[in-house]
């Protein structure tokens, strides 16, 4: 990431917990070292709307100043009041083929393994910006 010109920074929440709470002050510490950054991707979505709100509260505009991304484009993500553009990893369809696996491997024990790749969806909302290079 860093031959691209990306700065990765990772920021552990004081319990490491998946709460908004976390990403708002992760988002603060990363905003106080970081004023030129351009978005944050966040491991989860909630998370990301805490990042959101810690943007918001120091007097930023997250969608004009820089991007907020989330991950697992949950019902939190879809409201229209937060509008949170997300990483959607297609939950619903990696537990229908792991049950599928699974069947066939009841079926048949001595069936060979198979790898099944579930691309994920990229579900852009208002949170992020386009910027020119």
């Amino acid at each position: 990431m860093h031959k691209a010109g990306v700065l990765e920074v990772s920021v552990v929440g004081e319990n490491a917990r998946d709460v908004e709470e976390d990403g708002y002050r992760a988002a603060c510490q990363i905003w106080d070292s970081q004023r030129d950054i351009t978005a944050i991707f966040a491991t989860s979505d909630y998370l990301a709307v805490g990042a959101l709100a810690a943007i918001r509260n120091r007097g930023d505009t997250p969608e004009q100043t820089l991007s907020v991304i989330g991950y697992g484009n949950t019902p939190l993500a879809k409201s229209q009041y937060i509008d949170l553009t997300s990483v959607d990893v297609q939950s619903q369809t990696v537990g229908e083929e792991a049950a599928k696996a699974l069947l066939a491997h009841v079926a048949n024990p001595g069936l060979k393994p198979r790898r099944t790749l579930v691309k994920p969806i990229l579900t852009i909302r208002s949170s992020t910006r386009q910027f020119e290079m």
